[in-house]
């Protein structure tokens, strides 16, 4: 992700990228992109140059990462997941409100044409009352490979369901407007990674509407984009899309496609191909959440994905995963959740 996001730093024109430091290619990355190189993330913090700083380790680091900025007086926007528990979620929440920072949270799929073209189709009335939103994806990453193919070994860093269902959950609540009050998971338990392979939770919202996620890391015959559909059910119309292409609008005797210029702009992509980072569509959406939690910093205003907008998402994930282990309905409810949840 530390690519991705230095190439949308270099090309934004409301942030500029002053320093890079951690992980195995920070060093390559100063050196290729003439910035300078921190020794560590306090070391980065101290400096006068810069005014934000974006997490982008596992996310196992993100808690103490993030904290360390936030107490520096930086804004921080962090990677998805936005932390591995509930309760690191609320302290970063509560230390950025006392220190007067910006806390934001990557969910740049907001930003993608399926998304924006559904949620004005949501709130034009185009489908009626809002009932069902039905999520499922099949997905595989090169970096959560070895080079033989087989996963990798080190499970501490390779939270598949959290990685993805953060995604996931943040777009339910996003296209609903709402967050949240229970779930019910359940997942393939193997001895081999990755974990969860399977998972399948249905989400009750607080204002009623139900929400099916099945998240796969098999990869299926036939072949589909390693993304998520949708599809949004209301009491007069269904929508149909996934993250990455067009929006299909079907009403009793008729249906409309909106982008479908973008089914073949995009094409069949595979996130095992590491030369995905370079898809302009792909850069456009991080992009366009840079420049939203830029000008939040600029203006003192809330960026659109906010921490508390990452806290509906982490309670639903770390619902999920509580769940799986413990076979019970699991309460999401800002008030009466768990402080112990991880994922």
């Amino acid at each position: 992700m530390a690519d991705t996001w230095l190439r949308v730093g270099l090309n934004s024109q409301f942030a500029s990228v002053v320093g890079v430091s951690g992980g195995r290619t920070a060093e390559s990355f100063a050196k290729e992109n003439s910035i300078k190189l921190y020794q560590s993330v306090s070391e980065l913090c101290e400096s006068d140059a810069l005014d934000a700083v974006v997490i982008t380790s596992p996310e196992q680091f993100h808690f103490e990462q993030a904290k360390t900025a936030i107490l520096a007086k930086k804004h921080v926007l962090v990677e998805k997941p936005f932390t591995i528990s509930v309760a690191e979620v609320k302290e970063l929440i509560d230390l950025a409100l006392v220190s007067k920072v910006t806390l934001g949270v990557v969910s740049q799929n907001r930003n993608r044409f399926a998304l924006r073209t559904a949620k004005a189709l949501i709130l034009e009335g185009q489908i009626g009352e809002l009932h069902f939103i039905n999520v499922a994806g099949d997905v595989e990453y090169w970096w959560g490979l070895g080079e033989d193919g087989s996963w990798k070994k080190k499970l501490d860093q390779l939270n598949l369901w959290a990685s993805w269902a953060s995604h996931a959950c943040d777009l339910v609540n996003f296209l609903s407007d709402d967050s949240a009050v229970s779930v019910f998971a359940t997942a393939n338990r193997e001895d081999i990674p990755p974990l969860n392979r399977n998972v399948g939770a249905i989400f009750k919202m607080s204002k009623g509407i139900m929400s099916v996620v099945h998240l796969s890391h098999t990869q299926f015959v036939p072949k589909r984009r390693p993304t998520m559909e949708f599809e949004i059910i209301g009491t007069e119309g269904i929508l149909k899309f996934d993250t990455h292409g067009s929006v299909e609008l079907r009403k009793p005797g008729s249906s409309e496609r909106y982008g479908a210029e973008l089914d073949q702009k995009q094409g069949q992509i595979s996130y095992l191909d590491k030369s995905v980072v370079l898809n302009p569509i792909r850069l456009g959406a991080y992009q366009a959440q840079l420049d939203n939690f830029a000008k939040a910093v600029v203006n003192k205003s809330v960026p659109e994905v906010d921490g508390i907008a990452g806290l509906k998402t982490q309670l639903m994930v770390c619902g999920a995963s509580e769940s799986i282990e413990t076979g019970k309905l699991i309460s999401t409810r800002f008030s009466d959740h768990s402080l112990q949840q991880t994922v």
